[in-house]
């Protein structure tokens, strides 16, 4: 596990020629392997996972060039609707990209992870190698052990759809220092979205079904992280769903620090959700 000191390290380091790292043939080769065993349906210009294997040799120096010019753009992904798991009679919206931008965006991923990772708080289980929910439930157990008598739950209300694109810029500028990385993710958020046909622009929100949605929820959310560590909150986060333990100091106060003051955060009816519970 990385001690205090060397998350503070990692967050504090300034990274240079970032884009070089995302168009870089082994890792884009790399990032095509993963979107290809994740197959997944085809975005809005129909092409298949399968389709891109048969014109692989032809589209990857399409695509690294224009990485390398500053030309690439991201198409709109395609809107589709799928129940919530455990949620009966609701639904989560995702946005599935074309098979070349899902490439471009698991390359950034791969990339910001290696920025980013090593700076991210303990607590932190969702969407990170090497971690899982199990995991987390086991990490809220030993908790229980050490004698934390409480629990809070919080889920941040849509949370994915309500990331401010310029807190995401924010937060990227202050460890990387390459405008033409930050160019393209802002590219990629705002590449807007096909619902039923129809092109909606997307203002705010990182879309679930883009491998860019996981690592820029993280950067966000580290920030409420860092802040529950200052109060010394012991906690467990899986993406949006987080649970703080020994919160007698006020958790809607802890929650409102500068990764969520501009979202919907606060006692029931604003938007977020908890539930207090004994062990």
């Amino acid at each position: 596990m990385v001690g205090k000191h060397s998350r503070l390290r990692c967050q504090l380091k300034k990274e240079q020629n970032v884009l070089e790292r995302v168009y870089e043939p082994g890792r884009l080769l790399e990032a095509w392997r993963q979107v290809k065993s994740n197959a997944g349906a085809a975005g809005v210009d129909q092409m298949t996972v399968a389709e891109f294997e048969r014109r692989k040799e032809e589209l990857f120096p399409v695509i690294r060039g224009k990485l390398i010019a500053g030309t690439y753009r991201f198409k709109p992904a395609r809107r589709v609707s799928i129940p919530k798991e455990g949620s009966p009679g609701k639904f989560r919206n995702l946005g599935i990209p074309v098979v070349m931008d899902r490439i471009v965006a698991q390359s950034i991923h791969a990339t910001l992870d290696e920025i980013y990772d090593a700076g991210f708080s303990p607590g932190n289980f969702g969407f990170r190698k090497g971690r899982s929910q199990h995991e987390a439930i086991r990490y809220v157990r030993e908790k229980v052990k050490q004698g934390h008598r409480w629990c809070a739950s919080v889920d941040l209300k849509s949370y994915f759809d309500e990331i401010p694109h310029n807190l995401v810029f924010k937060l990227i500028r202050r460890r990387i220092v390459d405008e033409r990385l930050v160019t393209l993710i802002a590219r990629a958020l705002k590449a807007g979205v096909v619902v039923e046909g129809k092109l909606e622009k997307t203002a705010k929100g990182v879309p679930q079904g883009s491998p860019l949605s996981p690592i820029l929820s993280n950067i966000v959310l580290n920030e409420m992280d860092q802040e529950l560590d200052r109060r010394g909150l012991s906690y467990a986060r899986w993406a949006d769903d987080c649970a703080p333990r020994r919160c007698e100091g006020g958790l809607y106060d802890c929650l409102k620090c500068c990764a969520v003051k501009e979202m919907t955060v606060g006692p029931s009816g604003s938007g977020c959700r908890t539930r207090s519970q004994t062990p």
